[in-house]
């Protein structure tokens, strides 16, 4: 199994989506909540009432019959109109939900603390191991596509590409090929799972230091080796990786088997 990125995704244009469902998003039951509420804001009456603070107004008394401009009466309503406080009703359900008003505060949890015996310089140290992948075989390889027939230079050399391999056993003792565009090991490219893994067999006709890894699924998997020698160390690791694999599920399948007939006894 490889690991692939995927794919990307663009954001959603709302404005079209809004057109293309139109008709869905005005019968929908619960539209109500999406709409501005229309008794959201209040304008109560000016408490007290505007009081003159000169001597003389300002504006003289025939100022607002008198100006010609719209824009001169809205100036001098400023100055003579009462002024009005404006709430709106809804704004404790505009922020966060923790802060809703009508949502119970919950109280915090009274603070626990236990003793334990173990070590704890041991137990980190045994989780550390437990975490931790080991290492078995890496180098650089040539990763082929899978189901590749031709074995012109041409091929390779397009559709052949130097990755840096790292075989590695994972906690659960099972085995994992995963593949780097360098030695760093910066981000994967991605990682063959081994568990399936039937056989591993040379392919001389396709190239010197060419090698197949065939999966039980009947998939293969196209590698080359950059000398002989890498070549039987690589072939060599997975032979092994193979036969831990056969003795695992041998020995599970025993287990399985005393399982059913001390159940049969019983």
């Amino acid at each position: 199994m490889v690991k692939s990125r995927p794919p990307p995704v663009e954001p959603v244009d709302y404005e079209t989506y809004v057109v293309k469902h139109k008709v869905l998003l005005h019968n929908d039951p619960q539209r109500e909540l999406l709409i501005f509420p229309h008794d959201d804001v209040v304008i109560p009456p000016p408490a007290p009432k505007r009081k003159m603070r000169t001597i003389c107004p300002s504006v003289p008394k025939n100022a607002p019959k008198e100006a010609t401009t719209l824009l001169v009466r809205e100036c001098l309503k400023t100055y003579s109109s009462d002024c009005h406080m404006i709430y709106f009703k809804y704004s404790g359900y505009s922020g966060s939900y923790q802060q809703l008003p009508n949502k119970k505060k919950v109280e915090a949890l009274p603070e626990q603390v236990f003793e334990i015996d173990v070590d704890t310089d041991d137990k980190d140290e045994q989780d550390l191991t437990l975490t931790r992948s080991t290492v078995t075989k890496e180098g650089w390889l040539y990763k082929g596509p899978e189901g590749q027939k031709d074995n012109n230079i041409i091929s390779f050399t397009r559709q052949f590409k130097r990755r840096y391999f790292c075989l590695k056993q994972q906690t659960d003792y099972t085995y994992i090929l995963e593949f780097y565009k360098a030695e760093k090991k910066n981000e994967t490219k991605g990682a063959i799972y081994l568990e399936a893994a039937s056989d591993v067999v040379k392919h001389s006709k396709k190239g010197k230091h060419w090698f197949e890894l065939q999966m039980q699924d009947r998939r293969s998997y196209l590698l080359a080796a950059e000398n002989e020698t890498e070549l039987e160390e690589w072939m060599s690791a997975f032979r092994a990786v193979i036969n831990a694999n056969e003795t695992s599920s041998q020995a599970s399948v025993e287990r399985s088997s005393i399982d059913g007939e001390s159940f049969c006894k019983h």
